[in-house]
């Protein structure tokens, strides 16, 4: 009797081990998911939430496993001994299996695929589940409340850090012709707009009231755009209209007249590009962009060439590769800046649509938009030579490596995901021969 009593009393200490041992790692796991610029392990890795969401995904599965190991430990236990009905009806029970059960419904929820078919519903899930939990947690067993109670704090302190950084502001929506591209410019305070200045790469978190601001529900649909421009007392924003709710109520305000609506700005976000650093510590920089992946690699861009102005042969270091749809995409960018790839060879324009450059032109022109700034007699697109086609990535990476064998290389993208994908792979080549390289990729951790 008394092996057996210490072989059960073993199989428990276990089986509590993978409930406690998971519970202990949810305050981890939510501050891992903050957002605000205080966030504790932001500061401490100087870094930013769309970095950590991986690790924060990492320690999600992690969390999962220990959880489903310690249901099925229990109910292993209460099928061998004859007991599972009765066991089953007491709270501990109950409350850890809900518990599993709501944890299994966010992991799947949380599946690549899942997020690609509906982010709306991956989002919504993973925020009401995350909440609903904790209670649930709190009346399973004592031992757990003080984790609970930590997590608990950590979200509404979250909550609390990012309202603090939140602007209300009215904005001026206008659709870009001939393109499904709004440009979204938002009149902020010049006391506020220095939040925004000298940072390349930033985001923000955006959402649309109907009233004076966001609130509740509405709160919830905000989605992250990279700034592509800040001027005096304005940020500018550049969406792809898509069919969420976000992008449709404010391509109803492009469609009226002098409609100005209240937005929610939150932020800006994001581990700035240092460009003293990487100018210092790398020979060579390639920037590739897709589609409005610009908004995030033209600020760079135009903050490179603003550094390597007072060196000589300076921007001939600089690499830049921009595929988009049609010609039409880059009025956008000729606003910001006249002529704003001018002299600088490096630069490569990709038209990725149907027909050829004058076909490009042709449309855009038929469709409203007046093409001048853009097309010279040279058949520039906003100062550079423009291709028709999908770029040659591999060419590319292989024409910016081969410059000199001992280069160090950095690199900076923001685009599709496969066009992503293979980038890397072939930057992923030069790597194995030993080159040094800087990888940079812009996500949000979708």
């Amino acid at each position: 009797m008394g092996a057996q009593f210490d072989e059960f009393s073993d199989y428990f200490h276990v089986t509590k081990r993978f409930g406690s041992i998971a519970a202990a790692q949810l305050p981890i796991h939510y501050m891992l998911s903050m957002r605000n610029r205080y966030s504790p392990l932001a500061v401490i890795f100087g870094t930013s939430h769309e970095q950590l969401i991986h690790w924060h995904q990492i320690c999600g599965r992690i969390i999962m496993i220990l959880i489903g190991l310690h249901g099925a430990f229990y109910i292993n236990y209460f099928v061998q001994t004859g007991i599972l009905v009765e066991r089953l009806q007491t709270r501990p029970s109950m409350t850890g299996l809900l518990c599993l059960a709501l944890m299994s419904v966010l992991t799947i929820t949380s599946i690549e695929k899942c997020r690609q078919w509906s982010f709306r519903a991956f989002y919504f899930c993973h925020l009401a589940i995350g909440l609903v939990v904790l209670p649930i947690l709190f009346f399973h067993t004592s031992h757990l409340r003080l984790y609970v109670i930590e997590t608990l704090a950590l979200f509404v302190g979250d909550r609390i850090l990012r309202r603090v950084d939140t602007i209300t502001e009215s904005v001026t929506v206008t659709q870009i012709p001939a393109t499904d591209l709004l440009k979204v410019q938002i009149h902020i305070p010049a006391s506020k707009v220095s939040r925004f200045q000298a940072k390349p790469g930033q985001h923000v978190y955006m959402c649309v009231s109907t009233g004076s601001g966001c609130s509740g529900a509405n709160r919830l649909l905000s989605n992250p755009f990279t700034v592509a421009n800040v001027s005096v007392g304005e940020v500018t924003l550049l969406l792809r209209t898509r069919r969420g709710p976000t992008t449709q109520m404010l391509l109803t305000h492009a469609d009226r007249f002098n409609a100005l609506p209240v937005i929610d700005i939150e932020g800006p976000y994001g581990t700035s590009v240092d460009i003293a650093d990487v100018t210092g510590k790398f020979d060579r920089i390639l920037l590739v962009a897709g589609g409005i992946g610009a908004t995030f690699v033209l600020p760079v861009y135009r903050a490179l060439r603003e550094h390597f102005d007072g060196e000589v042969g300076g921007h001939k270091r600089l690499n830049f590769t921009w595929a988009l749809r049609s010609a039409a995409e880059v009025a956008w960018a000729a606003e910001l800046e006249d002529q704003v790839f001018a002299d600088n060879p490096n630069v490569q324009i990709y038209l990725t649509g149907h027909g050829s450059l004058e076909h490009s032109f042709r449309n855009s022109f038929f469709d409203g938009m007046e093409m001048g700034e853009l097309q010279t007699s040279d058949g520039l697109v906003g100062g550079s030579k423009a291709h028709m086609g999908r770029p040659n990535l591999r060419e590319i990476v292989d024409q910016t490596f081969s410059y000199h064998g001992e280069e160090s290389v950095a690199v900076f993208f923001c685009g599709p995901h496969d066009m992503g994908r293979e980038l890397r792979a072939h930057v992923g080549r030069w790597v194995a021969k030993g080159r040094s390289v800087f990888w940079r990729q812009e996500i949000f951790g979708s």
